[in-house]
């Protein structure tokens, strides 16, 4: 973030707390919506799908309405919150993994001493923007010890992708040209 300073940027913290459900949210959404979009499919052509998909598909089954309709006002509270951070700042940052990156194949990692699913921590600090509906865009910042790639997201408020876009542009310029170097060197 010291790049972003030397750009010119104040940095402010804001709390963020609001999202600590986002991602069940998320999954309770997009299950029950999956479900609806391949209705016609299902059960019939359930074997067609990967077994991820088809998880999700016969998951849907389950979720009554009652927790859809409770899933969508979450949805609206929290865009809400979402939509006062934006009152304090002109672009929220934030990592885009709260891990490094996994290698390919790797089904668990380890948060804060737990072992996690990699699907549902890799979309753990995304998915809050996929409900709120705000832009985000994701810049590589670094490596990790083990030569993968760390995340940074970069959110706007609403209609405002001009802004973000150049935030990502200006971070891209001044930052970036020495791990592109390192990276073309793998």
């Amino acid at each position: 973030l010291k790049e972003f300073e030397q750009l010119g940027a104040i940095l402010i913290e804001v709390d963020t707390s609001f999202a600590y459900d986002a991602l069940a949210n998320c999954f309770t959404i997009a299950t029950a919506e999956v479900g609806y979009v391949h209705k016609n499919a299902f059960p019939d052509s359930l074997h067609k799908y990967g077994d991820d998909v088809r998880e999700a598909l016969i998951s849907s089954q389950s979720i009554s309405s009652s927790q859809y309709i409770d899933a969508l006002m979450k949805q609206k509270e929290i865009t809400t919150n979402a939509k006062c951070v934006f009152d304090t700042v002109d672009i929220l940052a934030t990592p885009t993994l709260p891990v490094p990156a996994t290698k390919i194949g790797e089904l668990t990692t380890i948060i804060d001493g737990q072992e996690a699913d990699v699907f549902s921590t890799m979309i753990s600090l995304t998915c809050l923007f996929d409900l709120t509906g705000q832009p985000a865009l994701s810049l590589p910042c670094g490596l990790s010890s083990s030569g993968l790639p760390v995340g940074l997201q970069l959110v706007a408020n609403h209609n405002r992708e001009d802004l973000l876009i150049r935030a990502g542009f200006s971070f891209e310029e001044a930052a970036l040209s020495d791990l592109y170097r390192k990276r073309a060197m793998l």
